[in-house]
């Protein structure tokens, strides 16, 4: 398994809670569909965690962009009125063997890469 965490590129911006309930339930839907067994997804105001296991061997760096691309695009069509282009920032977090996060230690992530 792997852990994935990304964070939204302006920290002025928050993801309303039916934009974050619509990340979890088609992200989880299109994830399952290629394969993949998602442990844990939870979205944040600011982040998004995931723990899956993922089929194959990919460049973690192209895993991480379509992630990012998938979830703006379901971002963009539950809130029209956001700007999916350059919603997510260039920063992330992954750990191989993945394992679960408590969000102490996301919030920890997230606050360091802000402060970068």
């Amino acid at each position: 398994s792997q852990t994935f965490l990304w964070m939204l590129a302006d920290p002025e911006q928050a993801l309303t809670q039916d934009v974050a309930r619509a990340i979890v339930n088609d992200l989880d839907r299109q994830l399952a569909s290629q394969g993949w067994h998602v442990e844990q997804l939870q979205v944040y105001e600011d982040f998004v965690y995931l723990l899956a296991d993922v089929p194959a061997d990919r460049p973690t760096q192209e895993i991480v962009r379509e992630l990012k691309q998938q979830t703006a695009q379901i971002a963009g069509r539950a809130n029209p009125a956001l700007s999916v282009d350059g919603l997510w920032g260039d920063n992330y977090g992954v750990l191989t063997p993945g394992r679960e996060l408590g969000v102490e230690e996301m919030q920890r992530f997230v606050n360091f890469v802000r402060l970068r």
